[in-house]
């Protein structure tokens, strides 16, 4: 799925999510807390 549609999809990644996006585009940094888990287990 090469070409400009598909590109196009992962520069916005940037926009859509809480996360730093590496230059090249293939990493996404998250930072912070684990509550998602916590309430997952908690419940």
């Amino acid at each position: 799925m090469d070409g400009g549609v598909s590109e196009a999809l992962v520069r916005t990644r940037r926009f859509f999510t809480k996360g730093a996006v590496s230059a090249d585009l293939r990493t996404l940094t998250k930072t912070g807390g684990r509550q998602a888990d916590d309430f997952y287990r908690d419940r």
